[in-house]
């Protein structure tokens, strides 16, 4: 049986390779998409799980932009990036 990747790491490790650019949710999605993040293991609408993850992180901060979207981005860089950033680039593609 395959371990459940872990969404809340993933998102971390691309909002802080994101490098204080602010990101939508979907923006989160489609860079996880990028790396291979497999999301055929959630049942639920990844989007959803994606901005619930994003509201909860203390770690990141969040805004709005014109046309009422919120974007987020992370706080403060930090030397455990590198480790996290690494996981994400390894996940298979399917």
């Amino acid at each position: 049986m395959r371990q459940k990747p872990d969404l809340a790491l993933a998102i971390r490790a691309i909002l802080k390779t994101a490098k204080g650019d602010w990101l939508t949710a979907t923006n989160v999605r489609d860079r996880l998409s990028d790396t291979g993040f497999d999301f055929s293991s959630y049942l639920a609408n990844p989007d959803l799980s994606i901005y619930e993850i994003l509201r909860r992180m203390k770690e990141a901060e969040a805004s709005w932009v014109d046309g009422g979207f919120t974007v987020y981005r992370w706080k403060e860089s930090n030397d455990e990036g590198d480790a996290e950033e690494h996981e994400v680039k390894q996940w298979p593609r399917h």
